[in-house]
């Protein structure tokens, strides 16, 4: 059987705190993936590392490209003390967090040890975003996806312009270990508007019965549509 679920757009929420909560939402989802993509090859390029692995950093854009793949997981699965895909974001968001203090920590020159740390908070941002587009379209009424989808729009270069460029000063001035601490910091704080938000549960508006799967019942349907044709 499949449980379909229906979602309420929330009336009584000030279209200024949805402004701010998916602005914080999205940008700082983006900032670590920004800094990554764009500061640290630069950075790792000053430090001597090679061309070869810093083109191996292109390879953390497979979690954005890959994440519809475990996307029924997140809308299936969740946990309802906090709400479904609010627990979901700010579990993400804490374990990005503690990954990001975890590279904060690791040397540069280790390029192995440190693109997989990467990796694991490109993923987990990539994640977070499966939640937080979920989130969106509960909290937004219709007439409002369409500044809803200029916000998600907005956040990605805003986190560029965050992520990569002023984090890249900062990284000049101040070294990794520091650097990433404040952009962990960052990212903590970028969460707390998400503790003032109520996420309803959902509501399960009908229980249907699934058709079976399988070549057989395929074939059947097939044959009796092919023997209502006209000859």
């Amino acid at each position: 059987m499949a449980l379909q679920v229906q979602s309420h757009p929330q009336q009584n929420i000030h279209p200024a705190f949805k402004v701010v909560l998916l602005s914080s939402l999205y940008t700082s989802q983006f900032l670590p993936s920004a800094f990554f993509f764009q500061a640290l090859p630069i950075f790792l390029r000053q430090q001597g590392v090679s061309l070869q692995v810093i083109g191996l950093m292109g390879l953390l854009t497979l979690p954005w490209m890959l994440k519809f793949l475990w996307a029924p997981l997140i809308d299936r699965y969740g946990f309802r003390r906090w709400g479904h895909y609010k627990s979901w974001i700010i579990i993400f968001q804490i374990l990005k967090v503690m990954a990001l203090i975890a590279c904060a920590s690791i040397d540069a020159s280790n390029s192995v040890l440190l693109f997989g740390g990467v990796f694991i908070v490109v993923t987990l941002a990539a994640t977070q975003d499966i939640a937080t587009d979920a989130l969106a379209v509960r909290l937004l009424a219709p007439h409002e996806r369409g500044w809803g989808n200029g916000i998600q729009s907005a956040g990605r270069p805003i986190g560029g312009i965050l992520g990569g460029g002023v984090m890249l000063l900062v990284l000049d001035q101040l070294g990794w270990s520091l650097s990433v601490g404040i952009l962990a910091a960052g990212v903590l704080v970028a969460l707390l508007p998400l503790f003032w938000y109520q996420e309803p549960r959902r509501s399960i508006d009908n229980i249907a019965i699934k058709r079976p799967r399988g070549v057989r019942p395929s074939i059947g349907r097939y044959l009796n549509v092919a023997r209502r044709l006209p000859p």
